[in-house]
């Protein structure tokens, strides 16, 4: 008797989170705007098959950000994974009516999945989490472009409000699921070619750089030893003291 008096709760909750997510989608839907007609259906087929996130990844990958593109990537994976597999499997929610979004605007590509969670919305809060931790500096630009592809969505009928807020949590949550496991921060320094030799700006930060044949600390070089002139006495190896005694051969000679 208690479950099924739970079970009737818990449809009652979900009927009512249902009418109120169609209602938020109706008013997007009533909604008329040139600019975003133009702009949001473009910037959601180029987030498809997550190809926009891939692109910029490259981009990231090629000026030397290669850390960042690969967690990105990671975590588009990751999150992808979660939301196609995990959870829509579990909840079948119907797509939204089309009949309600303007013709202009509408998505070109219907999607043949399930609609909770958006699968676009968590892979554009994943690669944005995870580009804004790894380079605070594109957390802005980046998080504005995932913001514009979660919205998108709702913009070209494709999802429920609903969708589009779990599926960005569930990206979020997958970008910092994959910080530990896939990185360990460096302070900023050289790294020297083909030598594996990296030297912190900071003293004080001795990190662990990988030489051609284990693990080592690199120690940062003095800079006076370094631009010491040809012939200084502090670059000659030390002398022995007059009288000193020395050990040759095991042999202790004075």
């Amino acid at each position: 008797m208690t479950g099924s008096r739970s079970e009737v709760d818990d449809e009652g909750v979900r009927a009512a989170l249902h009418r109120l997510d169609a209602e938020l989608f109706r008013r997007v839907a009533d909604k008329r705007d040139p600019v975003l007609d133009r702009v949001l259906p473009a910037l959601s087929r180029a987030a498809d098959f997550s190809l926009l996130w891939l692109g910029i990844a490259g981009v990231l990958a090629l000026s030397g950000r290669r850390r960042a593109a690969l967690r990105g990537v990671g975590s588009v994976a990751l999150a992808s994974a979660t939301t196609n597999v995990a959870v829509k499997l579990r909840y079948r929610r119907v797509r939204p009516p089309l009949h309600a979004v303007p013709v202009a605007r509408r998505v070109r590509r219907v999607p043949v999945t399930t609609s909770f969670p958006s699968g676009h919305s968590a892979s554009a809060a994943a690669f944005a989490t995870a580009v804004g931790l790894e380079v605070p500096g594109l957390a802005v630009p980046v998080g504005l472009l995932a913001a514009g592809v979660a919205w998108s969505r709702v913009w070209t009928g494709a999802h429920y409000p609903g969708d589009v807020a779990v599926g960005a949590a569930i990206g979020i949550l997958a970008a910092l699921s994959t910080g530990p496991a896939t990185h360990r921060r460096r302070p900023g320094g050289r790294l020297y070619p083909g030598t594996g030799e990296y030297e912190p700006d900071d003293p004080a930060h001795l990190p662990l750089v990988r030489s051609r044949e284990r693990l080592r600390v690199h120690r940062r070089r003095s800079p006076a030893r370094a631009h010491h002139p040809p012939g200084d006495m502090r670059d000659r190896p030390a002398q022995p003291r007059a009288g000193a005694a020395r050990v040759t051969g095991g042999v202790r000679e004075a």
